[in-house]
């Protein structure tokens, strides 16, 4: 858990854009991560000694999500909207079985959406509106049965929100896909 702390810090450079606490030396932390429902890191909050969501948004950061996220398989939340991260969109997220919220909202990411997004089931947000996706919006879309936001809009996305259930859709609160 530790490394792929250090390892978002890095590709991130974290502490060069004024989050404290992620500070790295041979990639482990100089400070403790979690203790309790508390951290010393700016932008990562914790519960029972794990990290449960990243919130590091509006800040300007620059770099990729590195595929390490993946073993944070305690995280609910991962906001990394309104900065310049650039690359596509890790399939390591995949492994996020936890994820309630992504929002990747207006960063410089490229590449498709990929399928495993359907996997995460508990996701009840996707936010990837304002980057430089391309492609198909993907079925798996149509099996997110916890999915209140869908925000795909300012992107080069091409075809049609998949079907799901028509009940599921009744609980959905706001979707946004405008292709060009």
């Amino acid at each position: 858990m530790n490394e792929s702390l250090c390892d978002l810090s890095g590709s991130l450079s974290l502490s060069s854009y004024g989050y404290s606490g992620w500070v790295c030396s041979h990639n482990i932390p100089t400070t403790i991560v979690c203790k309790g429902s508390s951290s010393s890191w700016d932008g990562l909050y914790c519960s029972n000694n794990y990290p449960v969501a990243i919130v590091i948004r509006g800040a300007s950061v620059q770099g990729f999500i590195p595929s390490s996220i993946g073993q944070l398989t305690t995280l609910e939340y991962l906001n990394l909207g309104q900065n310049q991260i650039s690359g596509t969109i890790t399939s390591a997220i995949g492994s996020l079985h936890l994820l309630k919220q992504l929002d990747l909202q207006n960063n410089l990411l490229t590449g498709t959406i990929p399928s495993f997004i359907g996997s995460l089931s508990y996701l009840s947000a996707l936010l990837i509106n304002g980057n430089y996706m391309r492609g198909e919006i993907p079925a798996a879309i149509g099996s997110l049965s916890s999915l209140e936001y869908l925000f795909l809009n300012d992107n080069m996305l091409s075809g049609s929100i998949p079907s799901r259930n028509i009940f599921h859709w009744f609980s959905v609160r706001g979707i946004l896909v405008l292709t060009p």
